[in-house]
């Protein structure tokens, strides 16, 4: 078994549950977004309102703002996620 086998999910879900799993794995973002200092309450408002982290990136400024319901914290957020977004390019651990 090599590293490439291992960054397959398909392999990873073979090998944890023994069976193939057909549906996709997509992350609900808890744990990228907790690396953030990002209130807990707006980390559970934005996985109950958008379920997945990819919707959450995706997210327009409008719907963001239905969860955080001022410019402040949505500026924040988007303060915080550049910076995560800037470590993760420069390979810095998170």
């Amino acid at each position: 078994m090599d590293f490439d086998f291992l960054l397959e999910p398909l392999n990873i879900s073979r090998m944890l549950f023994e069976e193939l799993q057909d549906r996709q794995i997509s992350p609900k973002g808890f744990r990228i977004l907790k690396k953030t200092n990002i209130l807990e309450k707006y980390i559970d408002s934005l996985i109950f309102n958008f379920k997945f982290l990819d919707k959450i990136l995706l997210a327009s400024d409008e719907e963001l703002l239905e969860v955080f319901q001022n410019e402040g914290m949505l500026a924040f957020f988007k303060e915080e996620i550049y910076s995560l977004r800037e470590k993760l390019n420069v390979g810095r651990g998170i």
